[in-house]
């Protein structure tokens, strides 16, 4: 086999990955595979054959000898000491050359890098260059468009000046070393090194640019401080007519006018920050008020819709009088908490008297109609009805220790008392409770109208 300068670099490239000699064919073809690439990636010019002859010289039984390997290694080794152990298969003149060979490509592959890391900073100057200049331009246009105190413009078109100057600046000096369009000509292994040199000198000697970029983001914050305190400006003037036609009481309204004033005085001193506030204590003072107006309005249409039913029973009347006397406190001392629990109890004591059901003890086959809890616990099984729908109303579940909605639910009566005994016997009969109105709830009224005895204690399991 001929063995050239180039396979016994490729055969340094084996060892340096560390490979053991490789005999399975489906493995040499991955190698293979990997050293092309790494090569193509490289740019060297090391064709699929030579890598071939490598890799079979590489699995051969004389290269696998200690002192053959070695000689491959000593390509690393300084020339003075290949000759004096120059043995075996391969020639000590031929070692040197692959090693020397090999060396050179590496020291290509590393000059080249080199060379592409210059032509892209390079690139990227230009392209910062670039993103100043639109910056630039468009800040210029902001501030001829703007209405800046004369002050204020004078001083950012000052910083924008200047700004200019020193990009045609940079602009200047990196198209007298490396022209934009012949970046990758201008630059080569030899000279990247004094290029990159000399970009960096002529740049540095351009002092100023970090106050260049301290000058270009005030005239940017002032601008954009500026805009905004123009649309602050608008919206003070425009609530300030909204606010007069607002449904809110009359407290709340002269203190937003009087919030309106304060933010366009604000505008006018130029105080960003006490405008912003102001704006968010404007918008929070309106929800509110009008949150205010709603919750009055709901709780005057509940103790209209109460007046309107005639109280039945003197608890109903009582706490109609208790509620309305709460509402009256929190509405003059501007409780909005207070406001809106009192205005939601009216809300449900309104719905609790509207309420009409009749209790129907339940007799459906295949149901309980009795509970027995503990043998010293008993409850009639009952349905709310109306008009023929089971309908499902609020109780408070003495097991569960809460209310809860309920479309079936027992009652609790008196242990071995005559409620229990006699719907028993009457459901014993034919399977049906004839008597089995247990008790109705009607409008008016707070509470349910019992026919049987009972104890006022709810389940809903059971």
């Amino acid at each position: 086999m001929k063995i050239t300068n180039e396979t016994l670099g490729v055969l340094l490239d084996i060892e340096r990955r560390g490979t053991r000699p490789v005999e399975d064919t489906m493995m040499q073809l991955d190698l293979q595979a990997d050293l092309l690439t790494e090569y193509r990636t490289a740019g060297l010019d090391i064709d699929r054959e030579t890598i071939e002859r490598a890799i079979i010289l590489h699995t051969s039984r004389p290269f696998q000898h200690r002192v053959t390997k070695s000689m491959v290694g000593l390509a690393y080794v300084r020339r003075a000491l290949i000759g004096k152990v120059a043995a075996g298969v391969l020639a000590a003149s031929m070692a040197v050359q692959a090693g020397d060979a090999y060396i050179d490509h590496r020291k290509d592959v590393r000059l080249r890098a080199e060379e592409a890391r210059v032509e892209a900073s390079l690139e990227n100057q230009w392209y910062a260059i670039d993103a100043r200049g639109k910056q630039i331009a468009g800040e210029s246009h902001s501030l001829e468009s703007s209405t800046l105190p004369n002050d204020e413009r004078a001083a950012a078109r000052s910083a924008i000046n200047r700004a200019t100057q020193h990009n045609q600046d940079m602009l200047r000096v990196l198209r007298e070393i490396s022209p934009r369009e012949s970046i990758a000509d201008k630059i080569t292994k030899e000279n990247y090194s004094t290029v990159e040199s000399n970009v960096k000198n002529a740049l540095t000697a351009l002092a100023g640019e970090q106050q260049i970029e301290k000058e270009l983001g005030r005239v940017e914050r002032t601008l954009d401080e500026h805009k905004q305190l123009g649309e602050l400006g608008t919206y003070f003037t425009g609530i300030a007519r909204q606010i007069k036609g607002l449904e809110i009481d009359e407290g709340s309204r002269r203190q937003l006018l009087q919030q309106c004033a304060e933010g366009q005085e604000h505008v006018a001193q130029r105080h960003l920050e006490p405008a912003i506030n102001t704006q968010k204590n404007i918008n929070l003072t309106i929800t509110e008020a009008q949150a205010y107006i709603k919750m009055e309005t709901d709780a005057r249409t509940a103790i209209a819709a109460i007046t309107a039913i005639p109280p039945a029973e003197q608890a109903a009347k009582e706490s109609l009088e208790q509620l309305s006397a709460q509402y009256r406190s929190a509405a003059q001392s501007r409780n909005g908490s207070a406001m809106q629990r009192t205005a939601q109890n009216l809300s449900a004591l309104e719905a609790t008297l509207n309420l009409t059901y009749d209790l129907i003890i339940n007799d459906r086959v295949g149901e309980r109609t009795g509970v027995v809890r503990d043998d010293t616990k008993q409850y009639i099984v009952v349905r709310p009805m109306r008009n023929g729908e089971n309908i499902s109303v609020k109780i408070m579940d003495e097991e569960l220790g809460q209310t809860v909605e309920a479309r079936v639910f027992a009652i609790r009566v008196p242990f071995n008392g005559d409620t229990f005994n006699s719907v028993h016997r009457d459901k014993k009969d034919n399977n049906t409770v004839d008597n089995n109105l247990f008790g109705t709830k009607k409008r008016g009224y707070l509470n349910t109208t019992f026919a049987f005895q009972n104890d006022g204690k709810y389940i809903t399991e059971w």
